[in-house]
Order: C-alpha cells, then structure tokens, then sequence
C-alpha cells in the first residue's frame, strides 16, 4: 500500500494505480523469493529493500526535494536542478528500453492491434519507479510496466559503480547506465516479424510522456497532443492524418483548433520552460513522427541510444554549451582531442604488440598513410599503457630541413631517456641501475657518458663521468654508436621496464639513423638476462615512400635478422565514425548530423585532419556557427555543398593563413624556415632584432589560432615551438614565394648572423647556423663575417660530434674551411688548426680514410711546432693501422721521434722487428 501512495492514511492519487503498483509489488517478491534458491543471495537482499512509485507520484516527489548539503555544503540550486534533470532521463530511458522491447515481439497475434495497444499503454499512470535507500534523492533501481508487467533493472557496470552522492552533484554527473528486462510474458513470434512495423503511434506516445514527466503538465489536455481518430482520416487503417503531413509540430500547436477552446492549456516547449535544447528537440522530434517532419523519431532504438547518451555525457550532449568566444567573438568547436575517431582495430594491434614486447623481446611496428591520417594520434594512444606497465615512452620527429641531423636526433632520444629513467624510479632503483651500467660497461662508461650527457642524472655513481673530457676517447663511427646503445639498452630495458621508441615521418630519416636503430633490435646477447627490450614504431608517409626507399631495406634487413615486425595501412575514417566526430564537436545527436557529415565526407574523404581544419573552415566563414537561440549549431546545407575545396587540406590551411594579419604571417613563415619547430633561443636571437622585435607576440597568437604550440625542453633549455601538424608547417612555408625565397632566406640568415655575433646559441646552434648558411651562401660577404660564419660551423661541428653525428659534423667543418681566407694558416692559425683536425677525425669515423689523410698531411705541412701536430700524427697512426699498413704507420712513428730527439730508441729498434701491438704501443707512447 505504501508503494501505491497509501501511505500515513492518505488516499492515493490515483487508487487503479496503487492496486497495479500492488500487484507488481506482490510479483517482484514472489520472484525475489524464487531467486534466493540462487547462488547470488546478495542481490535478492537488495531488491527487497525497494520500493515502487507510481510515475506520477514520483514525479510529484521530485518537485517538492529539496537541494541536499554535501561534504562542501549546500549544493549550487542549478547543479541541483541538473541532477533532478538526469534523474528524470534516467527513467525515460528505463521506459524507452521497456517500449522497445515489447515492440520487438508481437504480444497479441493481431500484430497492428499489439502495435495501437502499445501505444495506448504508453501514459505516465501506466508506469512506476522502483527505488531503494533512505538517502534523499532516492536511488533509481528501475522502472516497471503495469499493463502489460513487465519490469527494467537499471544499472551501472560493477566497475563503474560506487559514486556518492557527492560525486554526483560535483563532477561526475555522467553514468554509464544499462536496463536488463525482466519479462515475464509468454513467449512471443520472434523479432523479426516485426521489423517494418510503424512506431509512430508509440513514439507519439513516448514524446506525451516525457513532455508530461518534465513539465508537470497534463499533456493529454494540450491541442499539440491531440492523437487524431482513425474514422477521421479518411485512410483505412492509417495513422497519420493527411492534413497535418504538411505542417510541423510548432505549426500544430497554434492551430486554430486549439485557439478555439479557452479551457485548453497553452503549450510551451521545454526549452520555454527552463529546459535544455536536446531536451526539448528530443520530445519536438518524438512527436513530430506523427507528420513526417524532417528530424522525427522513425523507431524507438534511435530514441533510446539518444536518451542513454544524455545521460553517458550530459555535458556535451544534454545542458546547453557555456563556450567562451574566440578573438574574433566566434564560439569555437568544441571537439574531443583524447579521442581517436574509427581506429579501434589498429589500436588494438598496437597493444598486442606492445604486450609481446613486455614479454621480453624486441619488435617493430611500421605505420603507413597519407599525411592528416592519424599515424602519431595512434601510436599516442599507447603512451597511458606504456607508462602503467613501467616503460618509457621516447619520440623524435624527422622533417625536410633537418634529414641531415637524423642520427643525432635518434642519439638525443636516447639522451631524453636517462631523464625518464630519472623520473619514473626510486632512488635506490637508480643506484641499482648505475650499478648494472658500471658493471656492464667498465672503463668505457666514459664513451656512454660522452654520447648520452644526461647519463649522470641517473645516480651520483656517474655524475665523474660528466666531467671526463670527450676530446681524450677516439671517435665512434656509426656501428660503434649503435654498439654502445645496445649495450645500454640490455640495462636500462626489461620486461618491468620496455622502451617504446617512436619515429614519427621516417621517410626524411637517413641511413644512418636507421643502422644504429636496426643493431638495437637485432642484439640476440643472451647474457645477463638476455637483449634489449624495445618496441620501435616508425611512421611515414605512403605517398612519399616507395620501393627503394631507405624504409623498405630497413624493414628487409630487420627480417633478415629475424626481427618480429607488422605493419599498419592508416586510411581515412569511414562515415559512420566521421559522423560521431562531428556530434562530439557540436554536441548534437549524431542523426541530427547525418546531413552534415555526408557532405563533408564527400569533400574530404575521411581524412581526420582534413575533417578538422573543414569545419574549421565552415565555422569561420559562418556557414558553420552556434546559435544562440536555439542553443545549438546550425549550417548552411546548401553554401557547404557549393564550396569549391580541392582534395589538399594546404588549400584550406593557407587560405586561412592568408587572412591573418601581416605582421603574425611573417613570423609563420619565419618559423616554418626552422623546420616542425624552433628553439626558444633562436626566438630570442630573432626578438633582439629590430624586424623581429614582436615574434613572441605573434607567437602567442599562432598559438591562440591552433597554428602552434609550446612544449617545455627536457633538458631546461628553455621551451620549444612547434606546428600541431606537418600539414600547417608545409601551408606557412608556402606562404614563401619560390621566386623570392632565396631572397626571404638572405634577409633571415643576415638578422640571424647579426643577432648571434658574441652570442651563445646553446641548444639552437645548428637550426640557427643551418639557416645562415642557407640565407648566405650566395650572398657577398666580408672577410671578417666569413670568419664568423666559419667560427659557428665549427661550433656547429663540435656540437655534433659530441652526439657523435660525425657526418653531420664533417659537413659543417667542410663548409667552415671553404669560408676561410687564401692565407688563413697565417692569419687565422689556431682557428685553422682546430678546423682541419676535427675534419680528419670526423673524415675517419664516417669512413674516408682518404680525406683524413689528406688534412691530416696540411696539418703536419702547416703546423708550426711538433706540439701542435702530435694529435695529428697520432690519428694518422690509427688511419694506417686501420688500413693495415703497418710500416707506414712504423715510419710516422720513427718521424715523430726524430722530431723529439729520441735516437736510442731508434739505434735499438728496427723495422724488421716490429708488429702490430709494437705499433700501437709506440703509438700511444708518443
């Protein structure tokens, strides 16, 4: 009696009502006590706690609650109001799933009388609310039909139950609710008898309803809710009636008919009411099914998924969007960067091979596709899993300008790691780990400590080792490198802590890049626990690579090596995904979409970031904008469809470059010069300038635009500006005409030269020195500015062979002597020492023994006193030794002691006398 409102004495509101809800009652428990034969006893404790109200008492209920004190007080009334909101959803998509399935079976034989019956029984007296607890608000536990009984469950996952009230009223207002159907009908003719059935009357029904649950009011007494009698028609058997096939709901509701009765109720929308758009559009689109308008409801699936996703994400998809306007007053979209639209497959192969790597070997992975497809989203996705499982996530981006200085942006990603290694482990883990390098290593812990400087952030153990000078150990040539990272992986890399390593556009990668990568994955060392364990994703571009490409004899070797690889083939997103983009950025219900995103998958086919910068587009021509009253986004159908839009996302991007002001389009192609992204001292170098004095400023607003954005440097060097995108870099440096750009690159190298004469250019030496040389090569020159530029290639130069990228540091020093004088071993001689020795041991690591000997030989011809010679008598030692020329390396050794004045030595040794380790002894002696 209490569940059908007798309660305290009091008559209930409606007493056909309180018998149904008495009988449900009575049959719930009669179940309750069947399933407590079952082995889950604890459930059944929990259902005989409920209660059931009637649907209209409840409603009645929930207007009268007051707003609750939580942990932090009294709650905020509308935050209030939007609880009572999702309260209410909550039970029309409890309703919903119940309506939908009995539609789904046919209760009576008759078939079309099942589907009026269905409708008639679709009114608020017709249901009730089970509800358990003494909290206030009550829990929702589900929703009962009375006629025909039939009840829902309402639930969340087990793994997602468990939020208090105050988690509800304060962030975590979403629920991921599911209805099971307690059916307790005989069995009926299988669904899919029923499969081209009208809904519209139940649907019609369904929208009375929900109008009556939100609003209060009575909708059976509205003219808007009028259901026309059959006999009426004029249509044997139909339901809808012809004369209001030409009108839509709101024309309806003013209808003369309704005008004409003064005791009739004035209909106002929910949204008139207080209530949000979807809401309202929700119930507009449920009765409009009864005049065939163009967004009416046309089956109760679609009503329920939209219900369920109020309530998944009310605050996208139900409360109306509070968005700040942009610079230019424009509400932005708002889309769902965490997301990645239509990539569940490959997702789900990127993990599973992740988890072949935690096991303990290494593999690669390659990812191919048109630029804009999605290939660095993808492998990003990876990084929450890799951080739980205790790895380490490195990743380095390749571009046109840099391709040169591929090994040492690979050295730099190892470099970034020992900083992981620092952050993510205790500091006795650390120790441990200093200690298994030491051991593994011995006295070459200095070479590792030359080639990864961050090495001694790991454990004071190896901070000495920073202090070691680098000039005293031979040079490395790439296999050495790629030796002395897969001795430092076999260490720092285990199935507790893998190593993903990611490679983003490998088609600007070089040669040597990629060995030192291959020995990696292909060490087999079997001691100490075995090799290395590393997951290598590279990505490139589909249409850039083909067959021949340094990626293809990458992959090939690695096979050889019997290295497990797979590849993925990333390609534009189909449209149903697309279409669920463009809800999540409007908020509105995907089939409310569907008109929109076939145009644009039309235009841009299926490209993600191609769909992006579109409906960036469309929104800053207004064909694409928020509607302030409505509350919702609007467009232009018919101006999208007209748009003349090639198949190039450049088109769209330098379009809307082109709309900036001058002074911010200078600094984006100033900054496209450096390549994906700049230094923040290059920006100081440029910003010292007077033409450049405002580049902060108008970097801010690239930024602001989502043309740029900041990233902080690992190594506290400042921070780093970067493209969001490869696409945007290509669109600005466009915006440089090919007829002037050697023009534009002169202006900019001289600012550049200017600014860095007596300055120290820290970590933008070489995109800072890179660009000089460019904007300079043809240009005429002082002597004095070619010393200069000489002085910063040999800065250059040094930076790279302490990176040990000796090739990359062979071509600075190569193009620091062709700036030097006709005299310059009398005018510049220190410079010009240090000049030619550095060129012959990088000559030597890269291979061309050649080379370093002929600049070994002006050094020993030029050189004024045997101490400035002595190292390149030494390298020359090592070039015949390596050569296998052993008398002539004897001989320069017998030279460099005639020279000191040692003739008992040489009265006492001769040639014939001599071997290899002799050599190499006397070699060191000297």
């Amino acid at each position: 009696y209490e569940a059908g409102g007798m309660e305290h004495n009091k008559a209930p509101h409606d007493f056909h009502s309180a018998i149904r809800c008495d009988i449900v009652f009575r049959i719930n428990y009669f179940y309750i006590c069947a399933f407590a034969l079952q082995p889950d006893g604890r459930n059944i404790l929990m259902a005989v706690c409920q209660k059931v109200i009637p649907l209209r008492q409840w409603v009645e209920r929930e207007a009268k609650l007051q707003i609750p004190v939580v942990d932090k007080g009294q709650v905020d009334p509308i935050k209030h109001k939007n609880v009572m909101i999702i309260r209410k959803i909550t039970v029309a998509y409890g309703i919903s799933e119940i309506l939908r399935h009995l539609n789904l079976r046919q209760v009576d034989p008759g078939g079309e009388a099942a589907k009026d019956t269905l409708g008639m029984n679709c009114s608020i007296d017709n249901f009730a609310v089970r509800v358990s607890g003494e909290e206030t608000p009550v829990n929702i536990e589900g929703v009962d039909m009375l006629s025909p009984v039939i009840s829902s469950q309402i639930s969340e996952p087990s793994f997602l139950s468990g939020c208090s009230l105050g988690d509800i009223y304060q962030d975590q207002m979403g629920r991921f609710l599911e209805v099971e159907i307690l059916d307790t009908l005989p069995s009926a003719v299988p669904a899919v008898a029923h499969q081209n059935l009208d809904e519209s009357a139940t649907l019609y029904s369904f929208g009375q309803l929900l109008y009556e649950l939100f609003s209060h009011i009575d909708a059976s007494q509205l003219q808007a809710f009028a259901i026309p009698d059959k006999s009426d028609t004029g249509v044997d058997g139909g339901c809808h009636e012809p004369a209001l096939k030409k009108r839509a709901w709101p024309e309806i509701i003013g209808s003369e008919e309704g005008e004409g009765s003064k005791s009739t109720p004035q209909y106002m929308s929910l949204q008139d009411l207080g209530f949000p758009s979807s809401l309202s559009l929700l119930v507009q689109n449920l009765v409009e099914c009864r005049v065939q308008a163009k967004d009416a409801y046309d089956n109760l699936q679609t009503s329920s998924s939209d219900l369920h996703l109020l309530l998944l994400e009310p605050d996208r998809f139900l409360f109306d969007q509070v968005c700040t306007p942009d610079n230019n007053g424009k509400i932005p979209l708002q889309f769902r960067q965490e997301r990645l639209y239509g990539r569940e497959t490959e997702v789900s192969q990127i993990q599973e091979a992740f988890c072949r790597v935690s096991s303990g070997q290494s593999e690669a992975l390659f990812i191919d596709g048109f630029s804009g497809s999605g290939k660095t989203r993808l492998v990003q996705s990876l990084k929450t899993q890799v951080d739980v499982s205790g790895g380490y996530v490195v990743v380095r981006k390749f571009d046109s300008i840099s391709k040169e200085r591929s090994l040492l942006g690979v050295v730099s990603a190892f470099n970034d790691l020992c900083i992981l290694i620092k952050e993510k482990n205790s500091s006795q883990d650390l120790d441990a780990t200093a200690a298994s390098l030491l051991e593994a290593f011995g006295s070459d812990i200095f070479v590792l400590a030359r080639l990864l400087p961050n090495l001694s952030l790991i454990s004071h153990r190896l901070k000495k080792t920073a202090t070691y000078n680098c000039s005293d150990v031979d040079q490395m040539n790439v296999q050495s490198v790629s030796f002395v990272l897969q001795r430092f992986m076999r260490v720092v890399s285990s199935k507790s802590h893998p190593v993903m390593l990611f490679l983003d556009d490998l088609q600007w990668c070089d040669n040597s890049a990629l060995t030192v990568i291959e020995g990696i994955l292909s060490d087999k060392e079997e001691k100490s626990g075995g090799g290395s364990c590393l997951f290598f994703v590279g990505s490139y571009r589909s249409n850039e690579v083909c067959h021949g490409h340094l990626v293809y004899y990458f992959m090939e070797n690695l096979d050889r090596h019997g290295v497990l690889s797979s590849k993925l083939s990333l390609f534009g997103i189909n449209y149903n995904d697309l279409n669920t983009m463009i809800s999540d950025a409007t908020g509105l219900f995907p089939r409310l979409c569907s008109n929109l995103s076939d145009i644009v998958f039309q235009k841009t086919k299926g490209n993600p970031f191609f769909v992006l910068e579109f409906l960036r587009t469309l929104a800053d021509r207004n064909l694409l904008e928020y509607s302030v009253r409505k509350r919702r986004w609007v467009w232009d159908e018919e101006a999208i469809k007209s748009m003349e839009v090639t198949d190039n996302v450049l088109f769209l991007l330098t379009n809307k470059m082109s709309q900036l002001p001058e002074n911010v389009q200078s600094t984006l192609k100033v900054v496209s010069c450096f390549g994906f992204g700049v230094h923040d001292s290059a920006i100081d170098l440029l910003s010292s300038t007077t033409q450049y004095s405002n580049i902060r400023k108008h970097l801010d607003e690239l930024v602001w635009e989502s043309f740029m954005v900041t990233v902080a440097s690992k190594n506290s060097e400042g921070r780093m500006w970067k493209f969001v995108h490869d696409k945007v870099r290509e669109a600005a440096y466009s915006l440089v005409a090919d007829k002037d750009g050697d023009e534009y690159h002169e202006d900019l190298g001289q600012a550049l030269y200017t600014a860095s004469r007596g300055q120290k250019l820290r970590g933008a030496v070489l995109p800072i020195v890179d660009m000089i040389n460019r904007g300079l090569k043809s240009a005429i020159r002082s002597p004095e500015m070619c010393i200069d530029i000489a002085e910063l290639n040999l800065e250059a130069g040094v930076k790279c062979c302490e990176q040990s990228d000796f090739s990359t540091a062979n071509a600075y020093l190569s193009n620091a002597q062709s700036l030097l004088p006709s005299d310059h071993w009398a005018s510049h001689y220190r410079l010009s020492l240090h000049l030619y020795f550095l060129s012959a041991k990088t000559a030597y690591s890269c291979g061309n023994d050649d080379k370093a000997c002929k600049v070994v030989r002006v050094i020993l011809k030029e050189g004024r006193c045997i101490e400035d010679k002595v190292d390149a008598y030494f390298l020359l030692v090592n070039v015949y030794q390596a050569r296998e020329e052993s008398e002539n390396a004897y001989l320069t050794c017998l030279d460099v002691l005639t020279e000191l004045g040692e003739k008992d030595f040489l009265d006492n040794k001769l040639p014939g006398y001599c071997d290899g380790k002799d050599i190499a002894i006397m070699g060191e002696s000297v």
